[in-house]
């Protein structure tokens, strides 16, 4: 299951290095599976009144375009939970996270 996160009174900046994403069991690298454009994990600090989240999230096509330290926009953001066990039997779960799009942040970003 997957639900979509209202941005409206967050602030996101980019937190690390923006990276393509590997698969946690082989290593390779990975894409969308409808598109096979390419999967890109973008650090991510939302900020709000309540605090600061560090979350990754996934966008898939073109390398987004922003740097550490940058303020960015996010469009169409949805969370679910996942689980998966690697090959040497080590087991991950968590939230994950994708978007649209990661675009230069606005007044309304």
């Amino acid at each position: 299951m997957k639900w979509f996160v209202d941005t409206s009174g967050k602030r996101f900046e980019v937190a690390a290095p923006i990276k393509r994403k590997a698969d946690f069991g082989t290593g390779e690298v990975k894409v969308d599976p409808v598109t096979k454009a390419p999967l890109w994990v973008v650090p991510l600090a939302a900020k709000d009144p309540d605090g600061i989240e560090l979350i990754n999230v996934t966008v898939a096509g073109e390398e987004p375009k922003a740097t550490v330290g940058q303020l960015v926009g996010v469009q169409g953001l949805e969370v679910g939970q996942y689980a998966m066990t690697g090959k040497n039997g080590s087991i991950k779960s968590g939230l994950w996270f994708r978007a649209e799009a990661i675009v230069q942040a606005t007044a309304k970003s």
